[in-house]
């Protein structure tokens, strides 16, 4: 019977306990957080980079014109892990954005932090308002990605820059040039 009664004083207070507590109100809430750094498995795009190329003659007599663009997003675990893909965009003569693949005109070589550009010839594209851009896709969007996962590196680097925009969700709310 002494246990029934500590039992039942002991549920009682429980209950009391219970009923009696409520929650305060709410505080304000605190100031937002910086944005952290882009994580591994995140799309990027540099911004377009106004092409200013320079004229070199090698030992050859040779011409061709080089431009080294700064990629502090181009690190040993992108150039390991990743697809880096370049473009040139320019406005023609209607208004009209075209943007093509760079590496159906120039040499491109990606390194830790910086993208060399080297043109055979001077063409139009070399000086006179093209710009670059470059694109990471990382390696598990390569195989995760409801359209590029079925290609193959080849394919994705040969696809139009709609194309890849458009299965990445990139989107340019201003115009490149």
């Amino acid at each position: 019977m002494k246990k029934l009664k500590l039992s039942a004083f002991v549920f009682a207070g429980i209950a009391f306990v219970m009923v009696s507590c409520s929650k305060g109100t709410t505080g304000p809430a605190g100031a937002t957080g910086a944005t952290g750094p882009a994580g591994p498995d995140s799309v990027y795009h540099s911004a377009w980079t106004q092409l200013s190329m320079t004229q070199q003659i090698d030992a050859s007599n040779d011409t061709f014109y080089v431009q080294d663009i700064a990629a502090s997003a181009v690190t040993q675990v992108v150039l390991d892990s990743s697809l880096v893909l370049g473009y040139i965009s320019f406005i023609d003569n209607t208004g009209a954005t075209n943007i093509f693949n760079a590496s159906e005109l120039l040499e491109i070589t990606y390194s830790i932090g910086n993208v060399d550009l080297i043109a055979p010839i001077d063409d139009s594209y070399t000086n006179t308002g093209y710009s670059f851009r470059y694109v990471i896709i990382p390696g598990t969007v390569l195989v995760t990605n409801s359209i590029l996962k079925n290609l193959t590196k080849a394919q994705i680097k040969a696809s139009s820059y709609s194309v890849i925009s458009s299965a990445l969700g990139i989107s340019d709310k201003t115009t490149p040039n």
